[in-house]
């Protein structure tokens, strides 16, 4: 195991539920740039996560995670979660094979459009964007700021600020970023892509995923917005659309959800409010941290694994 990744049962709580995070599971890393932050881990990596789980601590699915709740019940002793958000088809290739492997449920949250198109994140497609040219140095003007980009470790910078700055700004667009940096470098915006790290599940995998009674499917909006910064009518829509692609595909209920991106920026009252609407019950942050099992539903912590 690298020094740098955390020995996940360490995390684990006696009075405390463990929520983790996940987006997708990859055979091998095989890029300078892309997926730097491992929003996807290595196979072995996650070998070793849920393996070690299995042992030490005690898997809950998120209908059991409402049931505790509502009864006011504490949590079993070490009780842990695993969710993965987005849709990616890695999540069905390769790590629910592992998790039926180990019986271990899971929770999948579905961003509907990356099914419907095999879509991509705005932030995805920059990395793409600045792999292909990260052997020639050169400048990225983003509003006013100029940015000089001649290796890894400043490609790296660059990605980390921009990603803060238009997960936290209400004008800034990412589709508009992502068009400006492609006219800069003069480069075509990819749209669709079968890399094992943007290739998302289709209907029919989904649904197959579905029908496995250790996982479960939750909403995750329609195009995957900062949900905060949308208008009651946009927000409605997002959520709106998601369900009823998801519930007409599954064809039953669905009321689980987790709010894109997920920080304290991402989501509010009026966000919960509209999920509530909609019959949603229980929506996960990506907010670090345990929880409770007198946590509020919509409010519940998650930790990101690396």
């Amino acid at each position: 195991m690298e020094e740098n990744k955390v020995y996940i049962p360490d995390l684990l709580r006696k009075d405390r539920l463990l929520i983790l995070l996940f987006h997708g599971v990859v055979s091998r890393h095989k890029y300078k740039i892309r997926n730097y932050i491992r929003k996807h881990i290595d196979r072995e990596r996650f070998i070793e996560v849920i393996s070690s789980l299995k042992k030490f601590g005690n898997p809950l699915t998120m209908d059991e995670v409402i049931e505790y709740h509502n009864a006011r019940a504490d949590y079993p002793p070490n009780s842990f979660v695993v969710t993965f958000d987005d849709g990616f088809a890695n999540n069905y290739e390769i790590a629910a094979p592992i998790l039926s492997d180990y019986e271990v449920p899971a929770t999948f949250y579905i961003t509907s459009k990356f099914i419907e198109e095999n879509s991509m994140s705005w932030i995805d497609q920059v990395e793409i964007l600045i792999e292909k040219r990260l052997n020639n140095p050169f400048f990225l003007k983003i509003r006013d700021e100029r940015y000089y980009i001649h290796n890894v470790n400043t490609a790296i910078k660059f990605l980390d600020t921009l990603r803060n700055d238009v997960k936290s700004s209400k004008d800034l667009d990412g589709d508009t970023v992502v068009q400006s940096i492609a006219d800069q470098l003069n480069l075509d915006v990819v749209k669709e892509s079968f890399d094992e790290l943007d290739r998302k599940m289709t209907s029919k995998e989904l649904k197959d995923l579905s029908q496995n009674p250790l996982f479960l499917v939750g909403g995750h909006t329609y195009s995957h917005p900062n949900m905060a910064h949308l208008k009651k009518e946009r927000l409605r829509y997002e959520i709106g659309r998601n369900l009823r692609a998801l519930e007409d595909l599954l064809n039953h209920p669905i009321y689980h959800f987790a709010y894109p991106e997920g920080l304290q920026h991402s989501y509010s009252q009026v966000v919960i409010e509209a999920l509530s609407s909609f019959g949603i019950r229980c929506c996960p942050t990506a907010i670090y941290g345990h929880n409770s099992s007198k946590t509020d539903l919509m409010h519940l912590k998650r930790v990101f694994v690396t």
